[in-house]
């Protein structure tokens, strides 16, 4: 009996597709979500190779207490970050050389993350000074010269640098990097009458709210407070992405769990994770690669809609018809007695695995540049 059972896994393992012909439902959906994971580490690659502006960076908001009119020295600044499973180790170390009042100083600070942790400012009326302890520092806690940071290179034990977008003409300090206070206002402000379907502006009002993202970020126990809105890197979220489907491989091909755990302290070092005082997990289960997939793509989303406000506002357009346009594309709300609207609620139900609910509404997308795209030889 033993040997019957283990040939039909065997053989169920072979069989790739259904009696139709067509994929098991959990591949495609595999197929799908992977096939968007791709398509984002793409896209931050493509971004992140085009982008060569300098960064805006502010000071670490504990440096602020002491001086409050300190601001960074051109661009020494950076954060590091370091998550072993097996050492229970998930740790930040930040580094700055900011200037005030004619003194600079190289200041540091470190601890667990989620936690305030303990700061150190060492001042000196030579740049040159603080620098050079800047560098130093940067070396110790990561084997790299700073000089050659573009090119980094994790080292076993050491921390990673942990690549950071700082908001431009961002004028408004939307939460404390150290006490923790969460974004509660809404992207967007209703005010006077907008030409946009009522639905619509709801739905617009959704795709553009921080505090969508901050629940989720929160739910699926992102550090809020490492990782404010719209500062994780394009290039940081592709090597998320890239570490998270190392590990999904990995549990396909059942490696040991000491592999697991290399490659989930990896994914927990490039994307800061806050888990207290307790000991990082190892993923080794699919449902939960599955979860990690939606916090990327959902950090994604976030990158993108922060990265189409970084125009000024228009004085002239209603804010909610402005956030519309910057969507470079044609929403068209269905009908909900049409045909296609129907069929589509047909579908949404049918599946076993979608989620459960009702369908509210549905829009025909018609992307800018599409048609042109499709009619060409």
């Amino acid at each position: 009996m033993a040997r019957g059972r283990g040939r039909g896994r065997k053989a169920a393992a072979k069989r790739k597709t259904d009696d139709d012909g067509e994929p098991p439902a959990k591949l495609q959906r595999e197929d799908s979500t992977n096939t968007k994971l791709r398509k984002a580490i793409q896209e931050a690659k493509k971004s992140a190779s085009q982008l060569n502006k300098p960064r805006k960076i502010k000071p670490d908001q504990v440096l602020l207490r002491s001086f409050t009119n300190a601001s960074v020295y051109e661009d020494y600044a950076c954060m590091l970050n370091q998550t072993n499973i097996g050492n229970n180790n998930n740790k930040f170390y930040i580094i700055q050389v900011n200037e005030d009042a004619g003194r600079y100083i190289c200041f540091t600070r470190w601890g667990r993350v989620g936690e305030e942790g303990q700061s150190n400012s060492d001042c000196s009326k030579e740049v040159e000074a603080a620098i050079k302890s800047f560098k130093k520092k940067f070396k110790d806690k990561t084997k790299n010269d700073w000089d050659n940071r573009d090119n980094f290179t994790p080292h076993p034990g050491k921390y990673t640098l942990i690549e950071i977008d700082e908001d431009d003409d961002d004028e408004e300090e939307d939460n404390d990097a150290v006490d923790g206070v969460e974004p509660s206002r809404q992207l967007v402000t209703f005010t006077g009458s907008c030409s946009l379907p009522y639905r619509t502006q709801l739905m617009i009002k959704l795709i553009f709210s921080d505090d969508m993202f901050v629940n989720q970020m929160s739910h699926m126990k992102l550090d809020v407070k490492k990782m404010p809105l719209g500062k994780l890197s394009k290039q940081q979220i592709a090597k998320g992405l890239e570490a998270l489907m190392d590990i999904e491989e990995a549990i396909k091909k059942n490696k040991p769990r000491k592999v697991l755990m290399e490659l989930s302290s990896k994914f927990f070092t490039l994307v800061p994770h806050n888990f207290g005082r307790s000991v990082p997990p190892v993923i080794a289960d699919d449902s939960v690669v599955q979860e990690k997939k939606e916090v990327m793509l959902t950090l994604s989303d976030i990158e993108l809609t922060q990265s189409l406000q970084k125009d000024k506002s228009k004085k002239d357009i209603h804010p909610l018809l402005e956030k519309y346009e910057m969507l470079e594309c044609v929403l068209s709300l269905l009908d909900k007695k049409s045909e296609e609207f129907k069929m589509l609620q047909t579908y949404s139900t049918a599946c076993p695995n979608t989620r459960k609910g009702p369908l509210l509404d549905a829009w025909r997308v018609d992307r800018k540049g599409e048609k042109t795209q499709i009619c060409q030889p």
